[in-house]
């Protein structure tokens, strides 16, 4: 090759493997950014979803804790059958009340389930099990829907209580029990 062009200037040879090189170590940097930008918003989320979890638990140990009557004080206040539109009522007020926008809204009531005491309750008391399963656009609301659902009128036991997070929002899945005195009037 030569050194000088035709009017005497050097010739600048660059090497192609070397803006190749210089390239492919643009690319890792640029990788290696971006990663370490996404696990810091990654880890932001993980103690958002600590949090917004330590308050569903503080919500869910102060709603156990609370006793008003015992159960042969308020049995005769249950209602006396079944009423899946009265229930499914209720939680719809609720979440409206709360101010959660849901999607994939999923609700499932099981009448007769299991009651999910281990004390000795009477034979007529009926367990009502609902699960709930949605995705809302801010889970900050979660635990108003929460105090929606125990200030209603009727009794609810909520029983479990799972958040994830997703890019936008989150899957929310919640399963509560209601009663009613299974007797004939």
């Amino acid at each position: 090759m030569r050194d000088r062009d035709v009017y005497g200037k050097k010739i600048n040879h660059v090497s192609f493997v070397l803006l190749l090189a210089i390239l492919f170590l643009l690319m890792i940097g640029a990788r290696v950014g971006m990663l370490a930008i996404l696990e810091g918003q990654l880890a932001e989320l993980e103690r958002e979803q600590a949090a917004l979890q330590e308050r569903i638990d503080a919500i869910l140990l102060e709603t156990e804790s609370r006793s008003y009557h015992d159960v042969e004080d308020i049995i005769d206040e249950l209602p006396s059958g079944f009423d899946q539109i009265g229930i499914s009522d209720d939680l719809s007020i609720a979440l409206g009340l709360s101010g959660i926008t849901a999607s994939a809204y999923s609700e499932s009531i099981l009448d007769d389930a299991d009651l999910p005491f281990s004390a000795n309750l009477p034979d007529t008391l009926r367990a009502v099990k609902v699960t709930i399963s949605m995705t809302v656009s801010d889970a900050s609301l979660l635990p108003a829907y929460l105090q929606w659902i125990s200030d209603s009128g009727r009794i609810f036991h909520v029983d479990a209580v799972a958040v994830d997070y997703l890019e936008s929002g989150a899957l929310v899945s919640l399963t509560v029990y209601t009663f009613y005195n299974d007797v004939d009037l």
